[in-house]
């Protein structure tokens, strides 16, 4: 079993208030986890990477996002949404995940 994975990341989207995860690199490929409601949303992205960590990678792992939910609700409001085609949605982000395994 591998001690640690660094550099592992994950794309975040909203669109219209829906909170979207998916891969940001190969380590968390088949990511796609979300919920309008962020704190569920990020439970769901942090199991899922568990899941795929120790499906696609063979590591099994507690991993946890570096950047708590509170912190990017606030990198949410001080963006001005962009619209496209009635969907509002802030530039996507990558959320770095640290994994202790």
């Amino acid at each position: 079993m591998q001690d640690k994975v660094e550099n592992m990341s994950v794309e975040y989207n909203n669109f219209d208030g829906f909170h979207l995860f998916t891969p940001g690199d190969k380590m968390t490929k088949g990511l796609c986890a979300g919920n309008y409601d962020l704190e569920k949303a990020f439970a769901s992205v942090i199991h899922q990477v568990k899941v795929l960590m120790k499906h696609n990678n063979g590591i099994e792992c507690e991993p946890q996002l570096a950047i708590s939910p509170a912190e990017l609700q606030e990198l949410i409001a001080s963006n001005e949404p962009k619209s496209s085609e009635g969907a509002h949605f802030i530039p996507s982000a990558k959320v770095q995940m640290q994994i202790a395994a």
